[in-house]
């Protein structure tokens, strides 16, 4: 078939049915510490899912066998259609499409192994993954580049809403520059051999971008990166700060969203970058996103390095600042306040939509921006709104030879 065939074949989708062993999990089994069976779910099959579903495309799971965390996966992505134990798959598959009205035409399903045959040769779109047995491949129109459980889903959707909507196209840039105050030369430091900004260039790589981009002033930095075969492109040695590097490349590429990804950060997990542009692609007047997480050490609390927000009931961004904020007055229910406020650190990546981030680095320093040292109160001060995600997720970032020791350490 096609490509344009096959194009066609996603856009017709308005049932994405999935496997589970082989298909949204590695297919081993785990086991919990109370001994309970487990089953591995990749976190970027997750995001497209829920891509998948925001945009009125329904999702269904039938497995022929039984858990609980294949219950909660479920719960968690919001899929009502669930069939565990299931013996004749093909009977509740007429279940389903029955239930919303739909034929099988309008039908994909992703089966990996010779039980999940029947099923394939039911539907309009038979998927299989990568790493599947010959005769099931035989069977489908498409097989995804990624293995089962390793992202394959997320290549699915991911061609399903392109070929609904067309894909928003986004980029990640890494601002590299060599002078660093406290640290000179830091992104050619070296761990395992590689230097700190392949580190991060490589987690990139790992996420849904179209393309990842090193941006650095500096000649050895482009040398190094093009030897190891990465993007790299030489901006100016007087830009301001990271963003307006990244603006740099922005104004040279077509994509509508940039993902400014720290250059000291080489344990950045890939899946941040990736519901960033999931943000962004989901709220079109949007024009930044990023990250937040609760404080659990009181010393983080009164530190002026870690930079802390505050948002609005809908997640939207107030303030940052290097002070404690939310401000606890003085009195005798201060330990009673401190129970129900919670202090979150600012997480430093960013998603830009193309327009605000060229807007941003236009922009005149703002005086609550010199006053903190914080660039991000230039976008609040000018009206931009910054979308704050809470994460669980928090890297290592690089500022100090002592830090670069740490990850040396954590990565060995």
């Amino acid at each position: 078939m096609d490509k344009r065939s096959i194009i066609k074949k996603f856009k017709a989708i308005k049932l994405l049915i999935l496997d589970i062993d082989g298909v949204l999990t590695d297919g081993g089994v785990y086991f919990d510490d109370s001994g309970q069976t487990m089953r591995r779910f990749h976190v970027h099959d997750g995001l497209g899912i829920k891509s998948l579903m925001s945009s009125g495309v329904n999702c269904a799971i039938i497995t022929a066998h039984t858990s609980k965390s294949v219950e909660n996966r479920a719960a968690q992505l919001g899929i009502s259609e669930l069939y565990q134990g299931v013996k004749d798959k093909a009977t509740v598959l007429n279940e389903i499409i029955n239930k919303i009205n739909i034929t099988t035409e309008s039908v994909a399903y992703v089966g990996d192994d010779l039980n999940d045959l029947p099923t394939l040769k039911q539907v309009g779109f038979p998927i299989t993954v990568a790493n599947s047995v010959p005769e099931v491949k035989q069977a489908a129109l498409y097989v995804t580049k990624k293995d089962g459980g390793c992202g394959a889903v997320r290549e699915v959707c991911d061609l399903i809403l392109q070929s609904i909507k067309g894909k928003q196209k986004a980029v990640g840039v890494i601002p590299a520059r060599y002078d660093s105050t406290r640290f000179p030369g830091k992104p050619l430091a070296l761990i395992n051999n590689h230097p700190l900004v392949y580190h991060v260039y490589k987690k990139a790589i790992e996420a849904g971008l179209d393309k990842v981009v090193i941006a650095t002033d500096d000649q050895r930095i482009l040398n190094a990166c093009q030897e190891l075969e990465c993007k790299v492109v030489l901006t100016s040695g007087d830009h301001r700060s990271g963003t307006d590097r990244v603006a740099a490349v922005a104004k040279n590429d077509d994509a509508d969203i940039f993902i400014n990804i720290q250059g000291d950060e080489p344990l950045i997990e890939p899946v941040l970058i990736d519901e960033l542009v999931h943000v962004l692609s989901e709220e079109p007047t949007l024009d930044i996103a990023t990250f937040k997480k609760a404080i659990r050490a009181e010393e983080e609390i009164e530190s002026p390095h870690i930079v802390k927000v505050v948002v609005d009931k809908n997640g939207y961004a107030q303030y940052f600042s290097r002070s404690a904020i939310p401000y606890l007055a003085d009195g005798k229910d201060e330990h009673r306040k401190k129970q129900y406020i919670t202090f979150y650190k600012h997480i430093g990546i960013y998603g830009y939509r193309k327009s605000s981030l060229l807007r941003m680095a236009e922009l005149p320093a703002s005086p609550l921006e010199l006053a903190e040292s914080l660039e991000q109160l230039r976008a609040l001060e000018h009206g931009m709104r910054i979308k704050v995600i809470e994460t669980d997720y928090e890297s290592i970032g690089v500022d100090t030879p002592e830090d670069l020791e740490r990850v040396r350490a954590f990565i060995k």
